[in-house]
Formats: C-alpha cells, structure tokens, sequence
C-alpha cells in the first residue's frame, strides 16, 4: 500500500520527534549493557502478515498498544553524534504500553529515551537506541511483559531497501510541480516522501543526544506514477507561507523513504512494527 493524495490541500505533518524532544534533554546517553534476558518464557513472532491493516498515514493510529520503530540510514553518527548522509546508522524507537528489556539486533535499548541506560529491568513506555547498522537481511525486536512473566520476539525478513537512482530536483520552488523519479526494490514496500529541514547550526556542531533537537519533518502527499512521483505546486505552497518554514539559516532535504508497516495482535494489545529505510537528497529553495 502506498499513500497517495488527490486533495489541492496542503497535508503537512510536523513532526520535531523524530530528531529528539525536549521531554528527552536531562541526560547524556551512555552504551547499553547487553546482559541477558531473566528467564522467562520466549514466544517468536513472525511477521510475515500482518494482522490488522496498518495505516500508512502521519496520523496516530488509535488502535495500536504500542509501535517499534525503526529508521535505517538515520543521518546522526551514534559515536561521535555528528550530522551524515552515510547510510550506515539507524534510530531505533519503540513508544506505548510499558514494557521491560526491549532489545533490538540483540543490544539494549535505553529506557525513557535516553534516560536510563543501566538496566533492562527498568519499566517504560519509551526506549530508543542509535547505532551501526548491522549487515542483516532480519530485523530482530524482543521485550519482556510489565509483568516479567513473558518474553516476545519480534522478527521481519527480507527488509525494505533504499530506493534506488531516486533524481531529485535539486531546487524547490512553490511555483511549479515537482517530479521525482526512482526505482523501488520490492513492490511489498510502501513510499514515502518527506520534507526535512535542519538548521545549519546543528550540522556543524556534535549533538547532545544523537538526535538533531530543531529539525522539522513534513510528511508530504503525493500522487505516483510507474517509477515517478508528482508533488503538486498546490501543494507545497502553503508551506512557503507559515512561521516554520525554510529559511537562509537551514539546510533541506528531500527524503524519499521505503517503508513497510506489520501490525500483531499479541496477549490483546495491537502492537506495530515499522521499518523505514530512509535516503536523504539535499535541495535548495527559492
């Protein structure tokens, strides 16, 4: 399934949480242990099918417990916490009911963001962990239940791949439609199109977290044909218009995104898995 809009109207979603929030400025992030699991039962969850059709829209899904997410080609280096366009780094982020040792690839992720580092025991309703990507075709998730009585693994196969020879205008002007052009890896994936903007400030400076704080994600309809979107000049328009958008101080991107969502009933709670491989093209405005 792959979004797609008819409307003249602009359909911009802001969306700063992506690139870190203020709930999450106390602490710096320290490295995860990778201690194990307590022992307690271990259920695989395949994700194959999905068992309610998940929603490929900005908006919150109201029907889901909790959400696992993950963005591979992420732009913020895990080590040095420096802003890059290599693709080899991931943010990993998993929001809603709480849980215990959420784990992914096998290393710890942070309990309330990157508060709490130490133990996987802690309970949360937020974790996220940046880091390398692996060379891995799986996407491995696992946590263990509030109740420390279950432990859940969550595994995707055959995983959305960078789109590929995506051309890009590489000026955006709201006076004219914009044609972008690509080719897809899987006809399973879903499109995405984004329109990130950051400021210069923060490309040049390590970040706290590894995360950029001022960025502002706009999800952006498009219509799509055979290996070609079309954003519509109506619909950039009124971006030009409104308090948050790109001035001489920021740096834009273009961020044409494969993206496939598996929704899995679990003990009763609806629980998500989203997996987005993301590639960043630098653009102008005028």
């Amino acid at each position: 399934m792959t979004v797609h809009s008819s409307s003249p109207y602009v359909f911009f979603l802001l969306a700063p949480f992506w690139f870190g929030c203020q709930a999450d400025e106390a602490s710096e992030p320290s490295t995860p242990s990778s201690s194990d699991f307590p022992s307690v039962p271990v259920a695989k969850i395949h994700t194959t099918t999905s068992d309610l059709v998940p929603v490929y829209t900005p908006e919150p899904d109201q029907r889901l417990d909790g959400e696992f997410f993950l963005e591979a080609g992420y732009f913020v280096d895990d080590t040095a916490r420096h802003f890059t366009l290599a693709p080899d780094f991931f943010m990993a982020r998993y929001e809603g009911e709480a849980i215990r040792w959420s784990k992914v690839f096998s290393e710890r992720m942070c309990a309330d963001g990157y508060k709490n580092c130490t133990t996987g025991n802690h309970l949360a309703t937020l974790w996220r962990l940046n880091g390398q990507t692996p060379d891995t075709d799986t996407l491995q998730w696992e946590y263990v239940t509030a109740e420390q009585d279950q432990r859940y693994r969550f595994e995707m196969t055959n995983l959305p791949q960078a789109i590929q020879n995506v051309q890009i205008p590489r000026v955006l002007s709201a006076d004219e439609d914009q044609v972008i052009t690509y080719q897809k890896t899987s006809e399973k994936d879903s499109l995405w199109l984004e329109l990130v903007i950051i400021p210069k400030s923060e490309l040049s400076t390590p970040q706290a977290n590894s995360f950029v704080d001022h960025g502002r994600v706009f999800f952006v309809p498009i219509h799509q044909e055979e290996g070609k979107i079309r954003v519509p000049k109506e619909t950039l328009t009124p971006l030009f218009e409104r308090d948050f958008a790109p001035t001489a101080d920021d740096t834009v991107f273009w961020n044409v995104a494969s993206v496939r969502k598996v929704i899995k009933t679990v003990d009763g709670k609806n629980m998500q898995l989203t997996y987005q491989h993301s590639c960043f093209v630098p653009i102008r405005i005028e």
